[in-house]
């Protein structure tokens, strides 16, 4: 309401002194606007920039999802739709405990199922990796989409980048057996078990560091073993024949 007055001209008092407005009622709308999600990276690195999420995990570990998403608006109006895209082929979303989850499929692109996942629960899916994977795993995509009760949204999508460490899992203290006649010269068979499958693993070093009884020959030349140079290098003697440790 507006309200006007008036002076006193001239030693004329003003009738009346005062005026005002009917009684307007104002509305005002406000319009929703988006706010970018904020990410907490767990045991994640985020680099605001570039919007990738990495991490380093080691061999057959479970890789945890624990990056925490959720509403950058201080009122908390906005509701989050947290979508996986691109998950790289033979990748199983799991519990902690490595057993598959029943996750919404929201659509397919480029060939592969969209996950839908719920923001407030998503830190406590993991990925189970192909067993003795290592390397750098194929990035994937976060897509969070965020909404405003009067309707207004958008897409924000974040990167996944995965180095996975290697783990050598060939056992150690393994015992390799030949069996011999007596009184007669026997090859040794000495192969080691490699305990990965995906052929990344090799043998890099093969010392004999001492004979019970007997004599070593290499060649058909007896070799004396020396314990306190480190023993017979054969490795060595694989690479003077041009050949691998486990060819020789």
């Amino acid at each position: 309401r507006a309200v006007a007055t008036e002076s006193t001209q001239d030693g004329l008092v003003p009738a009346p002194e005062a005026a005002s407005s009917a009684t307007v009622t104002a509305h005002v709308h406000l319009t929703g606007v988006i706010d970018e999600p904020l990410i907490e990276p767990g045991s994640w690195s985020y680099d605001n920039t570039t919007h990738v999420i990495s991490a380093s995990f080691a061999e057959d570990a479970l890789v945890p999802l624990d990056f925490f998403v959720s509403d950058g608006d201080d009122d908390g109006s906005e509701s989050l739709t947290a979508l996986l895209v691109g998950l790289p082929d033979g990748v199983q979303l799991v519990d902690g405990s490595g057993n598959p989850l029943a996750i919404t499929i929201a659509g397919v692109e480029g060939g592969k199922p969209v996950y839908q996942v719920d923001p407030t629960t998503a830190a406590t899916l993991h990925l189970k990796l192909t067993q003795d994977f290592a390397g750098s795993l194929d990035d994937f995509i976060l897509r969070v989409i965020t909404t405003e009760p009067d309707g207004d949204s958008a897409s924000f999508e974040y990167t996944i980048r995965t180095d996975v460490l290697p783990v050598v899992d060939t056992a150690a203290n393994q015992t390799l057996v030949t069996e011999v006649v007596e009184d007669q010269g026997q090859p040794l068979d000495l192969v080691v078990v490699l305990g990965d499958i995906d052929g990344s693993e090799a043998v890099t070093a093969f010392n004999i560091t001492s004979v019970p009884t007997g004599t070593l020959y290499v060649d058909n030349v007896a070799v004396l073993i020396e314990p306190a140079s480190g023993g017979l290098n054969v490795q060595a003697l694989a690479a003077d024949a041009g050949l691998t440790i486990m060819q020789y």
